[in-house]
């Protein structure tokens, strides 16, 4: 199965939890992944198209997506979902836009409680810029030292967003 550059899953991952993910997550192609991200509820609340998240799963799935990425207290409508070939991507950072730094990302799970509730994958998000960028940065760390012992891919998610950004769409950040 091979990845970019050439490499195999398997050269690149060695343990078998993760490569059985990964291809689940893949298709058994191991190469390409679509992934839908529906993680936004918590941040900016209700976004209109989501209300019905099970529905928006099940079109996702229906489409060919890879995965979708959902907060903890999405699972179940993730569950719902029959049948089912879209991997679970569980995201485990989380703010709240009404706050004093709206790019503060805090973990709101584990990786542990994440794989109990079913997931393929785990995501965390980082923004770059903020003032709290070395946190979000040491949290990605300890998330990626437990998805390595449990052996489940881990997707990061960085933006540069904050105040030490001037434009966040410069081709040298």
């Amino acid at each position: 199965m091979a990845v970019r550059g050439g490499l195999t899953i398997e050269g690149v991952i060695g343990d078998s939890g993760k490569t059985i993910r990964l291809r689940r997550l893949s298709h058994g192609t191991g190469a390409r992944f679509l992934v839908v991200p529906m993680d936004h509820g918590i941040t900016v609340g209700p976004v209109p198209g989501l209300e019905d998240l099970s529905a928006r799963i099940s079109d996702a799935d229906a489409g060919g997506a890879s995965a979708v990425v959902v907060h903890k207290g999405e699972v179940p409508a993730y569950v719902q979902v029959t049948p089912r070939q879209a991997g679970l991507i569980v995201h485990l950072s989380a703010s709240v836009s009404h706050q004093v730094d709206p790019n503060r990302k805090v973990l709101v799970g584990t990786v542990e409680e994440a794989v109990m509730l079913g997931a393929d994958a785990i995501s965390v998000h980082v923004n770059i810029g903020s003032p709290t960028t070395e946190e979000m940065v040491a949290d990605a760390g300890m998330v990626a030292h437990d998805c390595r012992l449990l052996g489940v891919p881990l997707l990061i998610m960085v933006y540069p967003r904050g105040p030490e950004i001037d434009d966040p769409f410069d081709p040298e950040l």
